[in-house]
Formats: structure tokens, C-alpha cells, sequence
């Protein structure tokens, strides 16, 4: 379960454990959930994931897809260098906002 912080239509995620494929469900769950409730602008605390895997990735684009139609982004925070090199591999930089720590 994440660490969630809500203010307003703004609100901070903070997943305590690796978004892979056991686990990616559940939080895709919970950022579903938040958008449902008419959270515009999301925030990824990523200080605790270590690995992010395909289907990870997939929670991530279902979500910056979901918040595009809105006119927001996605912005991931605190983003470990591993998943950093990922993310640029992929070209999935250009896709969210990545906040340095």
C-alpha cells in the first residue's frame, strides 16, 4: 500500500515497495482510484522503488495517458538512478516529469 498525500485536486504518491508485476496491480489500483476522485496533478515519491519492471512501467503510462487528457503530467520524484537510466533508455524522460531529490 502507498503513502498518499492529498491536497486539493494535488496528490503525492509514495509506493513502499517495487512496482513489479506482483505488486503493479494494486497500485495501479490506487492511482485509478485518486484520478476517479478527481486528483489532477500527481506526484510519484519513488524513494522507496528499487526496481520498476514492464508492467510498472505500464501503471505509469496508463496513468500520464489518464492525466494528459486532463492537461496535467505526471511527475515522478526522487527517482533512483537505475530507473533514471531506464527511463531515458526507453525515451520515457520526454514522457513525465522527472524532479530531481
Amino acid at each position: 500500500m502507498s503513502e498518499v498525500s492529498r491536497e486539493g485536486e494535488k496528490a503525492i504518491v509514495k509506493p513502499d515497495q517495487n512496482i513489479v508485476v506482483p505488486l503493479a496491480k494494486d497500485f495501479k489500483g490506487e492511482l485509478k482510484e485518486l484520478l476517479h476522485d478527481g486528483i489532477t496533478h500527481l506526484i510519484i515519491n519513488m524513494e522507496d522503488v528499487n526496481m520498476i519492471d514492464s508492467e510498472g512501467l505500464s501503471v505509469l503510462i496508463a496513468a500520464q495517458n489518464s492525466l494528459q487528457k486532463l492537461g496535467t503530467s505526471l511527475e515522478l520524484f526522487n527517482v533512483s538512478e537505475n530507473i533514471r537510466k531506464l527511463l531515458q533508455n526507453m525515451r520515457l524522460d520526454k514522457r513525465f516529469i522527472i524532479q530531481d531529490s
